[in-house]
């Protein structure tokens, strides 16, 4: 079974011309035995699909895990995976139970200790020794809790992010760029652009290196499709069950 998913990642990689799969998919063999973190580079792969997708060029790297280019300039990317959480199974059988009371969800300080929007600052400080110094950097966010790490998280997050270095400029925080969230569970309709998404960019004001514009841009612009979504889930299945 894990041969036979890391085949398919492969090729799948390959065909949409991205850079850096051999060595990719020697790290993903390597960490094939370890569940999580196994999944979590899986996240790699379909993120660099779906940026592929929407015209970038893109490269698998160890670290940064990503290289995203654009005409006119690029940036790197750390990309980190939120699972479905316990909390999330609490708040669907909350949300799906009888009666006309409104449910709070999205609530992980019982369960977990922290919020979610802390989570997401807790794992960008985490990753801030992958972020280069000459180059602007950008944290993808996978997600695939269905209401503890979304938009309005994502947003608050970035909001503390920028709190965090105007108050101390020397924190290695001022070298990310944005934070790019994929909602994999939701959709909401963007009634500005006409469309339904589940992507969204929040660019950081403290950069010392901001993203080029045709990145930010292209960045807000990126919508998944039914397919892509479908891919993500299957992969994710087919990992638990090696």
């Amino acid at each position: 079974m894990v041969d036979q998913l890391i085949a398919e990642i492969e090729r799948g990689l390959k065909e949409a011309g991205i850079r850096g799969v051999p060595q990719y998919i020697q790290r993903l063999r390597n960490n094939s035995g370890e569940l999580k973190v196994f999944h979590d580079m899986i996240m790699e792969a379909w993120a660099a699909l779906l940026l592929r997708g929407h015209n970038f060029a893109v490269e698998m790297r160890e670290r940064p895990d990503l290289r995203i280019d654009c005409p006119n300039g690029g940036v790197y990317a750390e990309v980190t995976h939120f699972r479905r959480k316990d909390q999330d199974k609490i708040d669907d059988e909350r949300t799906r139970a009888p009666g006309d009371m409104l449910v709070h969800v999205g609530n992980t300080v019982p369960s977990e200790g922290v919020e979610s929007w802390c989570q997401v600052v807790q794992v960008a400080e985490r990753k801030a020794k992958q972020y280069p110094d000459d180059a602007s950097t950008v944290l993808v966010i996978a997600s695939s809790s269905d209401f503890c790490v979304g938009e309005g998280d994502v947003l608050t997050a970035a909001a503390k992010i920028e709190e965090i270095v105007r108050d101390d400029p020397s924190s290695k925080l001022c070298r990310l760029g944005g934070l790019l969230l994929i909602d994999l569970p939701q959709e909401r309709f963007d009634t500005a652009a006409g469309v339904w998404k589940n992507v969204y960019f929040f660019p950081l004001r403290t950069a010392t290196q901001e993203p080029p514009s045709c990145l930010r841009k292209a960045f807000c612009a990126i919508q998944t499709d039914q397919e892509l979504r479908s891919l993500a889930v299957r992969w994710s299945r087919a990992a638990k069950l090696t």
